[in-house]
């Protein structure tokens, strides 16, 4: 029965920190998602400035 106990809590142990992980995974996903899709708003914008720029040299 102790040996049951003990198998247990080291995979609630194992869960917990795999969880954490999870956790942790998950921000830096987010905070890669937020810095792409600045990256294309920047892009868009740039985009829009250069038709401008082209149409005037024409």
């Amino acid at each position: 029965m102790l040996q049951l106990i003990y198998v247990l809590t080291i995979v609630f142990a194992a869960l917990v920190y795999l969880m954490w992980q999870l956790n942790r995974l998950i921000k830096e996903l987010r905070k890669t998602i937020d810095a792409l899709t600045d990256l294309i708003k920047s892009a868009n914008k740039l985009k829009k400035q250069l038709k401008k720029f082209l149409k005037r040299k024409k």
